[in-house]
């Protein structure tokens, strides 16, 4: 049994196509989202044992 199969890579090209024809022609991403959830998973680490929920919610809504 291989490790690395050269076939899967066609494959997942080919089932994703459209998806990175999208990417070329559009020129999005989804960086700042992601940056935003770890930036909210971070502070909920640290945030631990936090009392007041509400102050809690101002702080993921004000975060920069």
């Amino acid at each position: 049994m291989p490790l690395y199969n050269p076939n899967t890579g066609t494959k997942r090209f080919y089932n994703w196509k459209t998806e990175i024809a999208n990417i070329i022609d559009e020129r999005i991403s989804n960086g700042f989202i992601e940056g935003s959830n770890n930036k909210i998973k971070a502070l909920k680490r640290i945030s631990y044992g936090i009392r007041n929920i509400d102050r809690f919610r101002n702080r993921i809504l004000y975060l920069e």
